[in-house]
């Protein structure tokens, strides 16, 4: 229905506008992944049958069902050349106390590795359009503070305010501060992923590749240091807007 609706909605807001923006929020593809059984269209195995991770499958097909039918209208409709179309996850897909034992097994199984940190935070950033991009693939570290000046730089706009992040398409290397899904003061940098002390757990640095302990280093340190800074950046620019 939302995509339905969106599809509907932009032709008419282009009579009036020459350009619009529109940012559509999935819900369906959101915890507990609930869906009617009339929506369940991927057989799965038994062992998934009412299993979280099972859920989680069968609602990010239905997702990804209704994004290709929103493109797919954009297209009928004459917009899709004229558009950029950024799809993007907001956090992790699993995550929390409803992740259960069997269900960690179950993707231990289906990953064919236990399911870390780093799988958690690995999110779909996926950019299309008409005539904009050749098709490829590229693994780059980056966080949604990233999106914006990379759409702009995409899109070809010049600015001088303030932002956070970088153009992802310049940039192989970067620092992701954190202090939600992880205790403040942690870090996803190219190489490493420290996760900071929490009120019950040690700090803890991890290898980004293969996600083993490390030793804290220089190089740990200096990283801990810039994302404080990062985030006190932040907290600065976002300053004025709390105020209103």
């Amino acid at each position: 229905m939302l995509f339905r609706f969106a599809a509907d909605e932009l032709p008419r807001q282009l009579e009036t506008y020459e350009r619009i923006y529109a940012n559509i929020v999935t819900v369906t593809s959101h915890t507990p992944f609930e869906l009617p059984s009339s929506m369940q269209h991927l057989t799965l195995p038994i062992e998934y049958e009412g299993m979280y991770v099972g859920n989680y499958l069968q609602s990010i097909r239905y997702a990804d069902e209704q994004i290709g039918f929103f493109i797919q209208e954009l297209k009928n409709r004459g917009i899709y050349d004229e558009s950029l179309i950024v799809i993007l996850g907001d956090h992790s897909g699993m995550h929390g106390t409803l992740v259960t034992e069997e269900d960690q097994q179950l993707l231990s199984d289906f990953l064919g590795h236990d399911y870390s940190l780093k799988d958690q935070f690995t999110i779909p950033l996926i950019f299309t359009g008409g005539n904009l991009f050749e098709e490829k693939e590229m693994t780059r570290l980056g966080g949604q503070t990233d999106i914006m000046p990379t759409v702009l730089a995409l899109l070809g706009i010049e600015h001088n305010a303030p932002v956070m992040g970088h153009n992802l398409f310049e940039y192989k290397k970067n620092l992701l501060g954190m202090r939600y899904y992880m205790p403040g003061g942690s870090y996803i940098q190219s190489e490493q992923l420290y996760k900071a002390p929490g009120a019950k757990l040690p700090g803890v640095l991890h290898d980004l590749k293969t996600m083993d302990e490390r030793k804290k280093n220089s190089d740990a340190k200096k990283h801990h240091k810039d994302t404080e800074t990062l985030m006190n950046y932040a907290d600065t620019l976002l300053t004025d807007y709390m105020k209103d």
